[in-house]
Order: C-alpha cells, then sequence, then structure tokens
C-alpha cells in the first residue's frame, strides 16, 4: 500500500489538488460545466517508483513492456457503468439522470492508479469483455456527492489503500483464485481477465518457479557472500520491483512450509 512521500514537489501538488478539487465541486453545484484539467497525471512522477515500481496496478505487468501506461481512475471520474457496461442511474434532485462520475475525486490520490491499456479499457479479449473504462461496479448504493464513497459498498479492489492479498490467491500453476469467499477478488479475476490473458498466467508461472529456483539456490549455497547477494535479491522482488508478486510470495511460502515440513519429519524419526 502506499504511502505519501514527504517532499515539497509532492506537497505542492497536493495544494494544487485541492484548490483544483474545491473548484470542480463548486462548479457542479452551480450547474456549470465540469473541466477536469490534466493536472492528475502528474501523479505518474511518484507512482512509477514506488509501491508500484512501473507495474499495472491491477495485472502486475510492466506497463511500459505491454503498453503506454495510463492514470487510471479508480472511480470513474466522469460517468458511471455497472459490472454488465450499462449506465448507472442515480436520483439527483427529485429526478433520475446518469451518474456524473466521481468528478471530486478526479485529483485524490488515493483515487489514481497506473495501469496498462488493457485493464483500463473496455475492450474484447480471448472472446470475452474485459478492462475497466467507466465500469465501477458497487453492491446497494451509488455515492453521489462528496463523501458519501466513504460507505460505498464497490466491489474492486484499490491496491492503493487495500492488500490484494486479502482477496487473491495464486496457485503453482499461476491461476488466481479468489481467497476464501471474496467477492472482490473473484470480481477482479473475471473482470480484468487475469485468468484468461495467457500471457498474465505464464509470467506469474515463470516468476514462481524462478523464485523457487532462487530460494533453492540460497538453502544450498556454501558462500557467504553469494548466499546474501541472492536473498538481498530475493528481498527485492518481494518488494514489488519486479513483476508478479504475488507469484514471487507464494514460492516463497511453499518453499518454507515444504522446509518446516522436511525438519518436522527428520525430527519425528
Amino acid at each position: 500500500m502506499f504511502t505519501p512521500p514527504d517532499s515539497p514537489t509532492w506537497h505542492g501538488w497536493v495544494t494544487d489538488c485541492t484548490v483544483a478539487t474545491n473548484t470542480l465541486i463548486q462548479s457542479f453545484e452551480e450547474g456549470a460545466p465540469i473541466a477536469i484539467t490534466p493536472l492528475y497525471r502528474e501523479y505518474t512522477d511518484h507512482y512509477r517508483v514506488h509501491p508500484f515500481y512501473g507495474k499495472c496496478a491491477y495485472c502486475e505487468s510492466k506497463v511500459q513492456t505491454t503498453s503506454p501506461d495510463y492514470v487510471e481512475h479508480f472511480r470513474p471520474k466522469m460517468g458511471v457503468r455497472d459490472l454488465n457496461n450499462r449506465v448507472v442511474n442515480v436520483s439527483r434532485g427529485g429526478r433520475d439522470i446518469p451518474h456524473p462520475g466521481y468528478y471530486w475525486l478526479s485529483y485524490e490520490w488515493q483515487n489514481l492508479l497506473p495501469t496498462c491499456w488493457k485493464c483500463n479499457t473496455w475492450h474484447e479479449d480471448y472472446g470475452v469483455k474485459l478492462g475497466k473504462g467507466n465500469r465501477f461496479p458497487v453492491d446497494g448504493t451509488y455515492a453521489v456527492n462528496p463523501g458519501e464513497e466513504a460507505t460505498e459498498n464497490y466491489q474492486l479492489i484499490n491496491p492503493v489503500i487495500e492488500d490484494p492479498a486479502g482477496h487473491i490467491v495464486m496457485d503453482n500453476l499461476g491461476i488466481l483464485h479468489a481467497n476464501g469467499f471474496s467477492v472482490k477478488g473473484a470480481t477482479v479475476i473475471a473482470f480484468f481477465g487475469l485468468n484468461v490473458r495467457e500471457p498474465l498466467v505464464n509470467g506469474r508461472k515463470k516468476e514462481y518457479e524462478n523464485m523457487t529456483r532462487k530460494l533453492q539456490l540460497a538453502y544450498t549455497m556454501a558462500n557467504d557472500t553469494y548466499k546474501q547477494a541472492v536473498l538481498d535479491e530475493i528481498k527485492n522482488i518481494l518488494k514489488g520491483q519486479d513483476e508478479y508478486t504475488i507469484a514471487a510470495r507464494k514460492a516463497v511460502a511453499d518453499v518454507l512450509s515444504s522446509a518446516q515440513s522436511i525438519e518436522k519429519q527428520i525430527a519425528g524419526s
């Protein structure tokens, strides 16, 4: 999850965003056109390093190797569609209108995510409809006024403020599964086609195998200097610097579990 940097550049940007947000809210209340500027794109300078390290926040692929990067609004800034890409209507002023979008979150850093084209865009791939577009599934009532989003029961995962590991797990073949009965986990896996897009599955499987080999190598190396170098590399990978951190963490858990099982068998023999 993301911890904001403590720098003059960051604080200056946040201040500018606050001013711009107040202008948007006032414009909407006065019935004036909503003009969202590219100010939110300056956020890219901060998320390219930590916590996403140039990866798509949803599929964990390196963005620049798959497509141009996009600044994704977790809650759509202009217009909202449901899980099936149908326009969401809300009640406002005694009448039903299309949801205007979460315009007041256009510059909110917790609502901004780096994504690849395939996750960002509603499109057809592998014979199914995938990607976000303006889709934002909510169980219950949609927020239409600033502050109401705090009680929304949304069905996606925002990795800026939530740990996806609480909702999604992986097997040793690179296939993702909902953790327990997590609705968010199941929705995200289907929503972005995380098990349908073959390069993602193959990439996770490869990372799992690579990490397993690194761990086994570290366990067997006699040279402490080389062993420490391998362990340092593993630590950096687990921080999220490479693609498919979920696969690396799965490998670590499996190797440690196997080692503990062997130790117990030896102790009991």
